[in-house]
């Protein structure tokens, strides 16, 4: 059994479970993954893994399903339970649930029947501040911005910078660390963002193409950066309170996009954010990545 199982486990002992959870990171999804060692125990009160897809009680399906399967299930929990006292359902993938499946499932978040969990599990910058503040996040091999500031105060960091650079860093511990010894990596944070913004706002797409793009991993933090100010973009826009941005420095600029742009264009640009990630390549000329990015940013067909 994973520890994330075993502190559920000790959770629901002691009545201090959560209604909802959000994994991110490697090993949340698959068989045998946490989120069915989680679901396991809220059913059974032990891993029984086998058991898991026999009972009507255990609820599992991906981002793609459509709104109308989001309100079959809606339907469902107002019935009673069929074999356990409670029931679990699984949505994987839920930073690709589109508008309207959205807005039924932050109803079922909202009002959830006594007895029924929600484990979700997705990427972290790429689900919706809506959901994230209905649940809790529970951040496989990440590290929270206390974790994190903490680290930098043991390398010498102030107290007030030790957090505001736990923020920049998006939940990145060895990002972090780079922000705080690497003076050309902040910089690199700078641009990135700024880049964003200035596209945004309708400015020259190839600027800081060549500046992003100085080796892979550059290239790689660079968009992880892009990604955390489209995040904060997306946390604007939905009006919550609970969640701190990770880029206060560009405040004016988040608050901008969020005027300009909708909630359905913002969930576009994420994905085309995420999507530059995995062009990277030996074979790709890393500038021209960000020029296409830059490009599919601007798109707002």
């Amino acid at each position: 059994m994973s520890g994330i199982a075993e502190k559920l486990k000790r959770s629901l002992l002691s009545s201090r479970a959560m209604h909802g959870y959000l994994f991110t990171g490697a090993g949340a999804d698959g068989e045998g993954g946490v989120i069915e060692q989680c679901a396991s125990i809220l059913l059974f009160g032990c891993v029984e893994l086998e058991r898991l897809h026999t009972v009507p009680d255990y609820i599992a399906l991906d981002g793609t399903a459509k709104v109308d399967r989001i309100r079959e299930i809606k339907s469902e929990l107002a019935k009673r339970t069929y074999s356990t006292d409670n029931r679990v359902v699984v949505i994987r993938n839920v930073h690709l649930l589109n508008e309207h499946s959205i807005n039924a499932m932050l109803k079922m978040l909202e009002e959830p029947p006594e007895g029924t969990y929600f484990l979700l599990s997705g990427i972290e910058l790429q689900v919706l501040p809506t959901i994230r503040s209905r649940v809790m996040t529970v951040r496989l091999g990440e590290r929270s911005a206390e974790e994190i500031s903490a680290a930098l105060i043991r390398l010498g960091a102030g107290g007030a910078e030790s957090e505001r650079l736990a923020l920049e860093s998006a939940g990145s511990l060895d990002a972090a660390i780079r922000l705080y010894n690497d003076k050309g990596f902040e910089k690199l944070r700078s641009t990135a963002i700024g880049a964003l913004f200035s596209v945004l706002g309708g400015g020259k797409l190839f600027d800081a193409s060549d500046a992003l793009a100085a080796d892979a991993e550059s290239a790689r933090a660079a968009i992880f950066f892009i990604l955390s100010a489209c995040h904060d973009v997306l946390l604007k826009k939905s009006g919550c309170h609970s969640l701190k941005p990770f880029n206060p420095d560009f405040g004016v600029e988040t608050a901008k996009a969020a005027s300009a742009l909708g909630f359905h264009e913002l969930a576009r640009i994420a994905s085309v954010i995420s999507a530059a990630a995995q062009r990277i390549s030996p074979l790709i000329k890393l500038s021209r990545i960000f020029d296409v990015l830059m490009i599919d940013i601007a798109y707002t067909g």
